[in-house]
């Protein structure tokens, strides 16, 4: 299973996520590094665990701000394989996107369920960059689906995940906002097992909660491919 680390960008630094309150997200304070600088961090993740491939969630580019582009292509440049989520909802959004972003460079686009305003367009996205690694991500918090307007009322994260399947998408995310840098353990395991079950050669991902080497262990017995990580390797908890 292959162990991602998350860098999330606020402000043009990296920040620490907590339960999904973005507005209390501050600077990381890292055991690896003294610095919040992007390109920093990321170097400081790979020179201590050997990791290259980086979920970057720009929080900026999610809030309707721009693109944190010259972050993107330093990461780019010095070797790192970015999943980006840049708050990419339509296909037009993603069509503007690489006017920052070279998106061929990128590991792939994530298209993140609180970005997207109407369900169908998740198969417009990817019917339009059919060509273009992209995962969907499934935004929870608490289990409850983050949607964008009423559109999505009435539709369970099982049905969901049966759109996004259904659409194409090469890989899932499973993600629960209210479990990210609290150390609680994941709470999609059981939505990880249902994707494996609907779409065994579907790459599954998940995060939030991690707390050490055990937890990662359960996640891969649930047929998860790769899990997100950051405050555990901030932390010295995974080593």
């Amino acid at each position: 299973m292959l162990v991602i680390p998350v860098l999330d960008l606020l402000g043009g630094v990296v920040v620490r996520g907590v339960a999904g309150n973005r507005d209390s997200y501050k600077p990381i304070e890292s055991q690896l590094t003294d610095s919040s600088d992007p390109l920093e961090v990321a170097k400081a993740i790979r020179s201590a665990f050997g990791y290259s491939t980086f979920y970057v969630a720009d929080l900026d580019a999610i809030l309707s701000g721009p693109v944190h582009s010259d972050v993107i292509s330093s990461l780019v440049k010095d070797g790192f394989d970015v999943l980006l989520d840049a708050g990419t909802g339509d296909a037009d959004q993603v069509d503007g996107l690489s006017e920052s972003v070279k998106l061929n460079d990128l590991a792939g686009v994530i298209i993140g369920l609180e970005s997207v305003p109407k369900p169908e367009y998740l198969s417009l996205i990817k019917q339009r960059f059919s060509d273009l690694p992209m995962a969907f991500s499934l935004d929870l918090m608490n289990g409850v689906p983050i949607t964008h307007g009423d559109l999505w009322q009435g539709y369970s994260p099982t049905s969901i995940l049966d759109m996004a399947l259904e659409a194409g998408m090469d890989s899932i995310i499973l993600l629960d906002l209210a479990s990210v840098g609290m150390g609680t353990g994941n709470r999609c395991l059981e939505h990880c097992d249902y994707v494996k079950m609907r779409a065994p050669d579907v790459n599954v991902i998940t995060g939030g909660g991690v707390r050490s080497r055990e937890d990662l262990y359960e996640l891969e017995a649930h047929g998860c491919d790769g899990a997100l990580v950051a405050s555990a390797l901030h932390d010295g908890r995974l080593s």
